[in-house]
């Protein structure tokens, strides 16, 4: 088994059509995008489902920035979900690499930490604890048969990696640093490693590299009990005319390499998580 996935962290209005190009010159990966593409941004979702290569499309906190906490309508969510259609990956498993692997959506819309909007899951998804949304998770993984290998993919990460302000979803932006993990997410994560399930990594962003303060860098990468995770948010993701993605390859094990590449789609820049 060789799959190679381009990870496009957290967006926040950075794309244009040498992203798209690039993506588009790579026929043979599946592209995941793990949202907060903007406050609510239709017209940016509309063109990121445009790409015609393989991808899947979560969504984060920015793309129901309105729509959460009962500030405004949630038409502009509704839009966006129709948008991405079939490549939605929230709650549901799409098969990359000709079935070699399955990603798994966790919970869309993620702010992070122990916090659920209750009123909007339950209308929008019918998902009213944390403890629903990781039956839901686990569900979808279920569909998947069962020798497949699984990547578990939110806009954030999983509790349960550290809680220092540096750790991949760890809190910077308040003190005391906890761990700002999704619960829902280590629930699931737990029930699949006992059903024998095996996790290989688990994708995210959502938390950004740059930290709060004087804490300086995230950890981005960790590999603990057979899972590697993987924190793709670096913001902004263009920076010097390059545009940035995360290369996944997942063969004997799983590596990542943040990726920097020209407008006119040459890699210019390779460096190994985790190093």
């Amino acid at each position: 088994m060789s799959t190679t996935l381009y990870v496009i962290g957290d967006v926040h209005g950075f794309w244009d059509e040498a992203d798209q190009a690039f993506l588009e010159s790579q026929p043979e990966a599946t592209s995941i995008f793990v949202g907060d593409y903007g406050e609510e941004d239709v017209a940016l979702v509309e063109r990121i489902a445009a790409v015609r290569s393989p991808k899947a499309i979560h969504f984060g906190n920015h793309d129901a920035w309105y729509a959460m906490r009962g500030r405004g309508p949630r038409e502009r969510v509704t839009r966006q979900l129709a948008l991405a259609g079939e490549d939605f990956l929230g709650y549901r498993a799409i098969l990359a690499a000709g079935g070699e692997v399955a990603l798994v959506g966790a919970r869309p819309f993620s702010w992070g930490g122990p916090w659920l909007d209750r009123k909007f899951y339950e209308e929008m998804f019918d998902v009213r604890s944390h403890e629903a949304s990781a039956s839901r998770i686990v569900a979808a993984a279920e569909s998947v048969a069962p020798q497949i290998p699984l990547v578990l993919v939110g806009h954030n990460g999983p509790r349960g990696v550290g809680g220092g302000p540096d750790a991949l979803w760890g809190r910077d932006f308040e003190l005391p640093a906890v761990d700002w993990g999704d619960p829902d997410q280590e629930q699931a994560l737990a029930r699949l490693r006992a059903a024998g399930r095996q996790v290989v990594a688990c994708i995210g962003g959502h938390m950004h590299e740059a930290l709060r303060g004087a804490f300086g860098l995230r950890r981005r990468l960790a590999a603990i009990d057979g899972t590697t995770f993987i924190n793709a948010a670096v913001v902004p993701r263009h920076k010097r005319g390059l545009r940035h993605f995360v290369r996944v390859r997942i063969a004997e094990g799983v590596t990542a390499d943040d990726v920097w590449v020209s407008e006119d789609g040459e890699v210019v820049q390779e460096t190994a998580l985790g190093k």
